[in-house]
């Protein structure tokens, strides 16, 4: 049976502090977690964690600051409040698995990934920085929805890869650019304004 975690620090902190939960507990992949402070607060993915759950919704208030580490989930999710990565990763994986972000999105140097029929669907992202970092959709229905963003610019590698009937939304992107070398730059079946891979 599934459960439900709350957020308990009614001041923010890292996400990996047992305390900061609930149940006292760092939720794990059977988990429906739930973040909603009464103030503004900002909870903090950081480098080293590895963190899979089945949900996750945020309130309005709650900036999820992901500096590293990765963040996975397998249902239906929902970020009201801000989104800020300057490192790590976000996945949404599975027929059934979505993450959407409606707050303001702020992302540099940090992976984005749709897997195995997932939706990862970011409408605020407008901008994106790249260093060594991947888009990806792999696997069929898998969709990376960034339909909003106009801008890509690469320092170092960046990937873009959609896969097995994975489709990638640039539908709004107008500019891809940088300062890394042409061949740090890898595009895999990807068109100008929406990709959709050959099976």
């Amino acid at each position: 049976m599934l459960a439900a975690v709350a957020w308990a620090n009614p001041n923010g902190g890292a996400w990996d502090v047992a305390g900061n939960w609930s149940t006292g507990v760092v939720p794990g992949p059977g988990d429906d977690v739930i973040i909603n402070t009464a103030a503004a607060e900002t909870i903090a993915i950081q480098p080293g964690d590895s963190i899979s759950v089945n949900s996750l919704t945020t309130g309005t208030n709650d900036t999820l600051s992901v500096s590293g580490g990765s963040l996975t989930v397998a249902t239906v999710s929902t970020l009201s409040g801000p989104l800020t990565m300057t490192g790590g990763s976000l996945t949404a994986t599975g027929s059934g698995g979505s993450l959407t972000s409606n707050g303001s999105t702020s992302i540099a140097d940090a992976s984005l990934y749709a897997e195995a029929g997932g939706t990862l669907s970011l409408p605020q992202l407008t901008s994106y920085a790249s260093n060594a970092t991947t888009l990806e959709a792999n696997g069929g229905s898998s969709v990376l929805s960034l339909s909003a963003l106009v801008t890509i610019v690469h320092v170092g590698s960046l990937s873009i890869n959609a896969d097995g009937g994975g489709k990638i939304d640039f539908s709004s992107l107008k500019s891809l650019a940088g300062s890394g070398n042409p061949e740090d730059l890898r595009l895999n079946d990807i068109g100008r304004k929406s990709a959709t891979s050959r099976n």
